[in-house]
């Protein structure tokens, strides 16, 4: 049944053809959507148990309330893991080859001036497990070059083409475009490579100042807003000691221990998407 929905559906899900191969996902469409709806169907019958599980059980309005909300979550959880997970991945991966980038492009530089031929520079790159990802992307224009036998313009077109990061696919073009045209490789790649680090340098600046706009906002809405919505719910506690069916106890639980919690969570995503590495 699985295997007839994942092939019946898969033509609204070829967008994520490309995004799994550059995601590094090592998985066909259809096993990628058979996983998909396999544990879409598990979560599905978890939430119809959390759901209707108080139904059961003497809890408080309070934790019956956070059952329904979990029991809502799961599903919605599996959609967002399987169908955005790929494109989290591309941009994590692109990250970390933005930041490393710079520095690796001063090492070809620096290996060119030797006059090295510039396969073996890939060659030689590819064994540097610090740059991370960087260091797979480069590996795969080795492999394809020394296990497939490809050309170096062959190899370099195919990693520009299915590489995450719009950064290095754009340094290869470059590349590539410099070597069809009979281009000066060393003084192609010493001016890039200069100017990628000035472009790193100026983009963590730019973080460094957000950063201290976003400590701002951190200490005004996650540090003196909690304090002022507790100090309202005291308040209001011997006014009105019930909102919406809940005592104010209760919804004082559920602002410290979910609410404030997951407000952190967000910003703290938030500010990682800001981040430049230093």
């Amino acid at each position: 049944m699985i295997t007839f929905l994942a092939i019946k559906t898969r033509k609204y899900f070829n967008f994520l053809k490309d995004q799994l191969k550059k995601a590094g996902i090592k998985k066909g469409l259809i096993p990628y959507l058979e996983e998909f709806y396999q544990s879409f169907f598990i979560t599905l019958f978890l939430s119809i148990f959390l759901f209707l599980l108080p139904n059961f059980l003497s809890l408080p309005k309070s934790y019956v309330l956070i059952f329904k909300i979990l029991a809502l979550l799961l599903p919605l959880v599996a959609i967002l893991y399987y169908i955005l997970g790929p494109t989290f991945i591309i941009k994590s991966k692109e990250k970390k080859i933005s930041n490393t980038l710079p520095f690796a492009l001063i090492h070809i530089s620096s290996i060119a001036e030797s006059g090295i031929a510039p396969h073996l520079i890939f060659k030689i790159l590819s064994n540097f497990k610090e740059y991370e990802e960087l260091a797979d992307e480069i590996k795969k224009i080795n492999d394809k070059i020394e296990i497939y036998g490809k050309d170096l313009l062959t190899a370099l077109k195919e990693v520009a083409r299915d590489t995450p990061s719009k950064s290095f696919k754009k340094f290869l073009n470059s590349l590539i475009t410099t070597i069809e045209s009979g281009g000066d490789i060393k003084g192609f790649l010493k001016v890039y490579s200069e100017q990628a680090l000035f472009e790193w340098r100026l983009a963590r600046e730019e973080f460094l100042q957000k950063l201290g706009t976003f400590s701002e906002i951190y200490v005004g809405v996650l540090v003196l807003s909690p304090l002022v919505i507790v100090a309202l719910l005291i308040f209001m506690n011997f006014i009105h000691p019930n909102i919406g069916g809940l005592s104010i106890m209760e919804l004082m639980k559920l602002c410290i221990y979910a609410l404030i919690p997951l407000l952190n969570i967000i910003f703290l995503a938030i500010v990682k998407g800001f981040e430049v590495e230093i």
